[in-house]
Formats: C-alpha cells, structure tokens, sequence
C-alpha cells in the first residue's frame, strides 16, 4: 500500500526486531561490546577515529518499509539517492541489503563522514537544488525529511527531473490527520507536522510534475506513537511513482 500511517509503538518494536533478524540495522548505539572496547581504546591512543551518530529506533518502521518497497521493485544496481542524508539509517541498510549505487545529499558538511563512505558517494548540498544530470534515479529516499522547510513545488519539480521515468520517490513525514500547529524551528528550517488535508493536497500537487500514488491510501489513525518537541503524532509513509505525463 504506497500510503500508509504508523498505527502503534509495537509496530516500531517489530520493524527494528526485523531490520536486526536481517543483520541490516544500523544504529551507532548498537556497535556492540567489541567495538565499544576498541572505540575506548582508540582514544586512549589518541587515534579516535571521527563518527556521526546514525539512526534513531523511533524510525524503524518506515525503514523497514523502504526497504522492502524497493527491493520488490528494484535490482541491487538500481541507482538509488537519499536526501538528507546526513545520520540517516536508510542508506546504510540499503548498502547493507546488497544495494551499491547509492548516493547521499545533505547541507550538513558531516555527510562525509558517514559510514561506507569509500562505498556510497555523499554530497555535500541542497536536495532542491541538486548537482545531478536529468534522470539520474531510479529512486530517492526521504525518511522524515519534507517537513523541514516544506516547499511542495520546489521539492516535486527537483524529485521530478532528476528521477527517471518509471521511478520512485519513497519517504516518511511526521503526521496526524487532524491538524498539529508547530511554531519551533529544527535545522533552521520550519518544522510541520502533515495533517491528513495536507498530505492530499501534496498528492494533488505532485500530480503536476507526473508522480502518482500507484495503489490504496490509508491516512487513518488512532494512537500517536511518536513523541518528540512536546508534540504527539505518528508517522505515515508514502511511495510515488514517476509516470509518463500521458499516463495521469
């Protein structure tokens, strides 16, 4: 189902049980008793190695989501992007369930410290703005990203031109369906939370640049899982496909 909402804290539990059954979680915290002696004794060297922290459990749901939309529907040479990629899980699991032409952007300069930077290639910019050729992607990934500093238009009609015809863009945002006022400002950016009005009116939007919701939509909910800022909502999920303009 290409939308869908985040129903309870159980379905976190799951995913992240799941994502770490595959052996492709990625959580800084979870480096295990090994590489926390190592990491002690590094310092002590004087040889500690730069780190950025990566992932939060809060996230494993629309992970795991992504991860398996795209592995049903993408080869492990599928060219794959991530925006706002700086301490995103989702790119380290992917290269961790086999995929290898991935590529990372984010104003944050510590980009470049992500993990298996001699595998993935990370930039340092503007995902509305990006460096990239026309048709670059077969999908980009934005887990919890389009509610920071939201620009529909602009977003839409960057994802439009850089993912190829056929192709996907797949993300999570903050959400409840009933509307969430937020004055506080993350990364220097206005931060919302999408209210079920909202979302439709993206899905409206993105019509405009040839992306389609292929599929159910499910915006319903009843708990809200997510607590973060003095706010409670949840997350829900979304994956839209890049159509031929004479397909809409």
């Amino acid at each position: 189902m290409p939308v869908q909402v985040l129903k309870s804290k159980e379905e976190i539990y799951r995913s992240r049980a799941e994502l770490d059954r595959r052996k492709i979680s990625y959580l800084s915290e979870r480096k295990g008793l090994f590489r926390r002696i190592i990491g002690k004794l590094e310092r002590r060297l004087g040889i500690e190695k730069k780190e950025i922290n990566i992932g939060n459990e809060i996230k494993s749901w629309d992970i795991l989501l992504t991860i398996n939309f795209i592995e049903q529907r993408c080869s492990a040479d599928a060219a794959i992007l991530d925006i706002g990629a700086s301490t995103s899980e989702i790119i380290c699991s992917l290269y961790k369930a086999g995929f290898k032409n991935l590529t990372g952007i984010d104003l944050d300069p510590k980009v470049t410290l992500m993990p298996f930077a001699d595998k993935i290639k990370y930039v340092i910019g503007d995902f509305m703005q990006t460096p990239f050729p026309d048709n670059s992607f077969d999908v980009v990934t934005a887990i919890s990203v389009i509610e920071h500093g939201f620009n529909p238009d602009l977003l839409l009609k960057e994802m439009s031109r850089i993912i190829k015809r056929g192709g996907y863009f797949v993300g999570s945002t903050d959400y409840w369906p009933e509307k969430i006022n937020t004055t506080t400002q993350i990364y220097g950016m206005d931060w919302m939370i999408f209210s079920e009005k909202e979302i439709k009116e993206f899905i409206d939007i993105a019509k405009k640049y040839n992306f389609q919701i292929i599929g159910d939509k499910n915006f319903s909910a009843k708990e809200k899982p997510v607590e973060f800022l003095n706010q409670n909502y949840t997350f829900l999920w979304f994956a839209f496909q890049k159509v031929d303009s004479r397909e809409k």
